[in-house]
């Protein structure tokens, strides 16, 4: 099935007619509340394992210390990164352009106001994609045995296809849905043959060439020294936990999506976050992330940017995520992050790139970055074969994949 995950910080543009957003309203209807053990997750909101956990004080998600990169089980009261974000982007909300355009009045307590009146609130499930097999557009498919209408998805390029269309159309013969990987055609096993070995490679350093944006940021900013930046570079899987520090690492990725961006939750949910499943590359709920990798760019040894990515086959690829920590902004690393993933999608022979942007940001990568917008038509056609991440509130942008020269 296709998926529509909307971002949650898209309730911060909803406003009531006081102007308090749905956002504020729920921080304030669980700032007070303080959750027993009883009440908190049993299993770490990273890795989903148990064992010694850290509760948050004010909502029911636990954490291993090492998976939130603690040194030591904090003293006092103690509120996780998800309500550190909430309550610090709660500080500004008076102060909003659009709230008080909705009807916020200084002076007058909106919380107060709005607890006191009834309010209902209707979700409407955004309609879906159906699944359909790529060659025949057809929807149907068997559930009992094996047959022409069994539907089997390409390992790579996650596409869906009928068994017997398969047959028809001289791409493969199947007597059996295969016990290992299958995969539609030799460029999808090339993709997932070269991926798998750049996990195993582990990390790389960048040469020289390609670190030219984060020395001319240096100089800009003055942060240029005699002491050596040992910049890296590496692809990671969650399904591959057992190399070296992979999970160690993962959890610092995660780190960054929690510091840069809200949780992201489905639209059936009222509470969770997809971002380490999606890191770690998990199923959960019914969604497959396990076709997507995290690239990570580290600083004499500290991760500083990362991003998640996933490749359809040689069509398309898609990268919902992408971010860097708040003390490595402005240093180039976001830029020379990007350019390796770009650099490996044109190695591997990738055509497009494809991302969502949120307004505030879309400038920026149209300008920056060159991509451009796609246009309601392409989207629809995209969605027909791929199972895209498609965020509430924000733009689908895409660009051509830069070929890559190989020397040697």
């Amino acid at each position: 099935c296709a998926f529509d995950i909307p971002f949650i910080y898209s309730f911060q543009n909803i406003y009531t007619s006081n102007g308090v957003s749905l956002h504020e309203l729920s921080i304030s209807l669980s700032k007070n509340r303080k959750f027993s053990t009883y009440e908190n997750d049993d299993l770490c909101s990273i890795c989903l394992d148990g064992g010694n956990l850290l509760c948050c004080d004010t909502c029911p998600r636990a954490f291993h210390i090492e998976c939130i990169s603690l040194p030591r089980i904090p003293t006092g009261t103690w509120h996780c990164r998800y309500c550190q974000n909430t309550f610090q982007n709660e500080k500004f909300v008076q102060h909003n352009a659009n709230a008080l355009a909705a009807g916020r009045v200084a002076g007058i307590d909106p919380i107060e106001q709005i607890t006191k009146r009834c309010i209902r609130i209707i979700r409407t499930p955004e309609a879906e994609v159906p699944s359909v097999c790529v060659l025949c557009r057809g929807h149907d498919f068997s559930k009992s045995g094996f047959g022409p209408r069994t539907v089997i998805l390409c390992d790579q390029c996650e596409r869906e296809y009928h068994v017997g269309c398969l047959r028809d159309h001289n791409i493969d013969d199947l007597k059996e849905l295969p016990k290992g990987k299958w995969f539609c055609c030799t460029d999808c096993n090339r993709i997932h043959s070269a991926l798998q070995k750049l996990v195993i490679r582990g990390e790389e350093q960048l040469p020289d060439s390609s670190l030219d944006v984060v020395k001319k940021k240096h100089v800009e900013s003055s942060l240029g020294s005699k002491a050596k930046l040992d910049i890296r570079w590496r692809v990671l899987s969650g399904k591959m936990t057992s190399l070296d520090d992979t999970r160690v690492t993962l959890s610092k990725a995660v780190a960054i999506f929690h510091e840069r961006f809200d949780p992201i939750s489905d639209s059936g949910s009222s509470r969770g976050d997809l971002i380490p499943s999606m890191v770690y590359g998990r199923t959960v709920k019914g969604q497959d992330f396990g076709g997507m990798y995290c690239a990570i760019l580290t600083v004499n040894q500290v991760v500083v940017s990362a991003g998640i990515f996933r490749v359809f086959g040689q069509e398309m690829a898609e990268i919902p995520l992408v971010a860097t920590s708040t003390e490595s902004q402005g240093q180039g690393y976001f830029q020379c992050l990007f350019s390796c993933i770009e650099k490996l999608l044109g190695f591997l022979k990738v055509k497009t790139l494809v991302l969502p942007a949120a307004d505030e940001a879309e400038s920026i990568w149209t300008k920056k970055f060159r991509f451009s917008k796609i246009t309601q038509e392409e989207l629809n056609e995209y969605r027909r074969d791929y199972q895209m991440m498609i965020f509430q509130g924000t733009s689908i942008l895409q660009k051509p994949v830069p070929s890559v020269r190989l020397i040697g």
